[in-house]
């Protein structure tokens, strides 16, 4: 899975249950909203399912 965002573009690899970066491990709905949240101007917030 990834995300490309202006930031740049994240890949995501399933461990132990979760969507982590690969490149530094932070969480995929922590690097989503801050990217949805730098695009849109406004706080975005998506929890986890």
């Amino acid at each position: 899975m990834w995300i490309a965002a202006k930031s740049g573009g994240y890949h995501f690899a399933e461990q132990n249950g979760k969507w982590l970066a690969t490149r530094d491990s932070r969480d995929f709905y922590d690097v989503l909203n801050e990217a949805l949240s730098a695009a849109s101007g406004e706080a975005v917030k998506i929890a986890e399912l």
